[in-house]
């Protein structure tokens, strides 16, 4: 992470190297237009879900991320995306 133009920290991992915050307000809308944009492309590309997640946890702050889908009636997974965990526990 590098210092930004404000004094908060900036982020070059996205497409565009968007500065990830600006110490005025948060994040900034080239780095919110990048993330909302990997999300929508997980609507036709599931498989993009890990990407997304490591774009909201790296501007987040946060180590790892995962989307479940859960059917609450039977209790049974239909669907699990993550970053950064270990598949070893993601399935225990």
């Amino acid at each position: 992470m590098i210092e930004g133009a404000g004094g908060g920290p900036s982020w070059q991992g996205s497409p565009s190297n968007a500065t990830k915050t600006d110490a005025r307000c948060g994040l900034v809308d080239s780095a919110f237009s990048i993330i909302v944009g990997t999300i929508y492309d997980c609507a036709l590309d599931p498989a993009l879900w890990p990407k997304a997640l490591r774009e909201v946890c790296l501007v987040s702050n946060f180590a790892a991320g995962t989307i479940d889908v859960t059917e609450l009636s039977s209790r049974s997974n239909r669907f699990r995306q993550y970053w950064n965990y270990d598949p070893y526990w993601v399935e225990r």
